[in-house]
């Protein structure tokens, strides 16, 4: 779509794709490939599972296209897809979460997302502990119930609000206020020891 073209929601796209407007398809992909592989990724812990499976989920867009009612938000149906696909792939190669936060950015005293300095200054020091920071992370997101971790990758990662990622587990956002929060407090309680030595 060129910059003066008014943004078209992927709901439409879909509409378009289905009364047989190919190229619609192309720009579902270029708007949602990257986090596909992303989610996928973090759930299976494997580069090319996450590709194989990214192509799986648009394969599977593609020829729903025919079916679809814009019923719910395109992006809760394309997710619950991939969730999907992603936990039985991981069930199979037995590496949930494996290396669920191996591109997870340093922090210390919160359990939030943020932005990282760059690294090109980094001492040898600085990067032993940035790893060991991953290390720690990873180990205490593997301690999360499934319904947390997930709900904790759409709202960091992907930037889901509460009400989209609760159309994708089909709970109220309440609820998923309530993973969230239960998630991060787990979070906190597994990584006091070693926060505290920081």
């Amino acid at each position: 779509m060129g910059n003066n073209e008014r943004f078209i929601p992927d709901e439409e796209l879909m509409q378009r794709l289905k009364a047989g407007e190919a190229d619609c398809f192309r720009e579902l992909v270029m708007r949602h490939q990257k986090g596909v592989i992303n989610v996928a990724f973090r759930i299976t812990g494997n580069h090319q599972d996450a590709e194989e499976i990214a192509q799986e989920v648009l394969f599977r867009i593609y020829k729903a296209a025919k079916d679809y009612r814009p019923e719910t938000k395109f992006s809760t149906y394309l997710y619950k897809i991939t969730l999907n696909l992603s936990f039985n792939q991981a069930r199979k190669a037995k590496a949930i979460l494996k290396r669920f936060f191996s591109g997870e950015k340093s922090y210390h005293q919160k359990i939030e997302i943020g932005e990282v300095a760059d690294k090109s200054y980094d001492t040898p020091m600085i990067a032993m502990e940035r790893e060991e920071v991953k290390r720690e992370v990873r180990k205490a997101i593997r301690s999360l119930p499934k319904r947390q971790r997930i709900a904790i990758i759409l709202s960091q990662y992907q930037g889901f609000s509460y009400r989209e990622i609760s159309e994708i587990f089909d709970c109220s956002p309440k609820a998923v206020e309530r993973l969230i929060h239960r998630g991060k407090i787990q979070l906190k309680k597994e990584l006091f020891p070693f926060l505290k030595k920081r």
